[in-house]
């Protein structure tokens, strides 16, 4: 398939996925701010990897309240329950380093 092809599809994809996810996106700064009103520590890559699955966690808590009105998003409340499992088993293997950097 050319590119052309290509894109002609993924602004289908894009119309399709947009019914659902909205434009949470542009909410996702503010909760993060909001989480994390003194900032973020990201100089190491634990706390930068501990980050990133928060935000994985943020944007489908976004999206399932977009989807509020009606019945929620449940595939958003499934990918919330494993991410919420990867960060506390990656903070157990990281125990040490996240008590030192307090």
């Amino acid at each position: 398939m050319n590119a052309g092809k290509r894109l002609k599809n993924l602004s289908g994809l894009f119309a399709e996925r947009k019914k659902d996810y909205k434009d949470g996106y542009k909410r996702h700064g503010d909760v993060i701010v909001a989480l994390f009103p003194n900032g973020i520590n990201q100089s190491n890559p634990v706390d930068a990897a501990r980050f990133s699955l928060v935000t994985c966690l943020v944007i489908k808590l976004i999206r399932y309240c977009d989807n509020f009105d009606r019945g929620g998003h449940e595939d958003s409340l499934d990918d919330m329950a494993v991410y919420s499992q990867i960060l506390q088993s990656y903070d157990k293997e990281n125990e040490s380093e996240n008590s030192s950097n307090r």
